[in-house]
């Protein structure tokens, strides 16, 4: 008898770790093909780039003072997003083609995406000439200038965008509904939120003049990045695959 329960006991601990080593192996699966996902074009490695241009900010605020270093990744960090930009215009130039065939519905949300498209090329364009005008002098500094406004436009639509369309219908949705897709909501709120200021910001700074402190734009896109990391990482690893951004 003892012999019969000693094997029944043997298979149910083989099962516990058949099943705890089949756990690990879809964990490790899952963060494997998260992160080829991110680290492309866009993802986590705009972030990065995003990140590295706030360096100067960041080591101001803690130390009192740039440094050589921190200037040489900040510098690093714009020519990474400037590159990221000029190799997303293609893709941005096939959203304004599917937009354009979506402005049948007649619905405002359409018409929104639409014009949300054009202004997320323009910036994207806007990479690509600051590209060739300030890190290799193909342009003068007032024709990057004159396309200068591009970039806030850009991130003004695309915030306000998302923010209208997903965001807070989303969280209108889930406020009261599966505590996981709540939290990745409000990442995605607080996101854009930040990005939208931004936005507002530099817009009325591009056509009139700066209104508000230095420190005020890259503490938001501070926020802005931390967001967008741990939304990233929480809806690639927490929530289901088709919820990854």
């Amino acid at each position: 008898m003892t012999t019969v329960l000693n094997g029944m006991d043997s298979q149910v601990l083989n099962r516990s770790v058949v099943f705890q080593n089949k756990n690990a192996q879809t964990s490790a699966e899952k963060f494997s093909t998260f992160l080829q996902g991110q680290f492309k074009v866009g993802g986590l490695f705009g972030d990065f780039a995003n990140a590295l241009k706030l360096m100067n900010f960041w080591t101001e605020s803690i130390t009192g003072s740039v440094t050589e270093s921190s200037r040489k990744m900040t510098e690093a960090g714009s020519v990474l997003k400037n590159y990221i930009g000029a190799l997303e215009f293609p893709s941005k130039v096939a959203s304004i083609q599917k937009n354009f065939a979506g402005l049948n519905k007649g619905t405002v949300e359409s018409v929104a995406e639409f014009a949300n498209s054009i202004f997320c090329a323009g910036k994207s364009f806007f990479d690509g000439v600051e590209l060739a005008g300030s890190r290799f002098g193909m342009l003068s500094k007032e024709t990057v200038k004159f396309f200068s406004p591009l970039s806030p436009i850009g991130t003004f639509s695309f915030a306000a965008t998302e923010l209208t369309f997903k965001n807070i219908p989303e969280l209108k949705n889930n406020w009261e509904g599966d505590r996981n897709q709540l939290t990745s909501t409000l990442m995605k709120v607080a996101k854009n939120i930040s990005l939208f200021v931004v936005g507002s910001l530099a817009l009325v700074a591009a056509f009139f003049r700066p209104i508000c402190q230095p420190w005020v734009i890259p503490a938001l896109l501070t926020v802005y990045i931390t967001n967008s990391i741990a939304a990233r990482f929480f809806d690639g690893l927490i929530l289901p695959a088709k919820n990854a951004i």
